[in-house]
């Protein structure tokens, strides 16, 4: 058992163990931080969601109904519920990630029947997509990616 004082440091197959350990606990890290980041996606959505509803309301306070269209691009979107702004908020949110981008679509309940889905027949639903599924939001019926918020009762 003579060990020779010059053989310091460590094994190649040590090295590599090594290295092999790290790529994987990063790949568990980065994984975690991409969903953390798609979460706060998400909760900035809604509420910007709640944005427009609040704006809406106030609307419809002011003028004693909801603004009457539909949209299916965020386009319409925004000509439909440009004249919320700039009285009731500064801008139509829309879609700002180009990676992942949210859709919206707002139906009045006039063009659309809202009392199927549970909502007032005076009033509107916003459809909207989101990065990951949300239990506590109401699912568009036979859909697995589109919610669905509206108008109080």
């Amino acid at each position: 058992m003579n060990k020779n004082k010059n053989d310091k440091g460590f094994t190649l197959i040590e090295l590599l163990v090594v290295i092999s350990i790290i790529g994987v606990l990063s790949s568990v890290v980065l994984t975690s931080l991409a969903e953390a980041r798609g979460r706060a996606r998400d909760a900035k959505w809604l509420t910007e969601l709640k944005q427009i509803q609040t704006a809406l309301a106030l609307y419809k306070d002011d003028t004693g109904s909801y603004p009457s269209g539909s949209t299916r691009t965020q386009q319409e979107f925004k000509s439909v519920l440009g004249s919320l702004v700039p009285k009731y908020f500064n801008e139509v949110p829309v879609s700002a990630n180009s990676i992942i981008p949210y859709h919206l679509m707002y139906l009045s309940c006039d063009e659309a029947d809202c009392s199927s889905l549970g909502y007032s027949e005076e009033g509107y639903v916003i459809l909207f997509t989101m990065e990951s599924l949300e239990p506590n939001i109401k699912p568009w019926p036979g859909s697995l990616d589109w919610y669905l918020v509206g108008s109080p009762n």
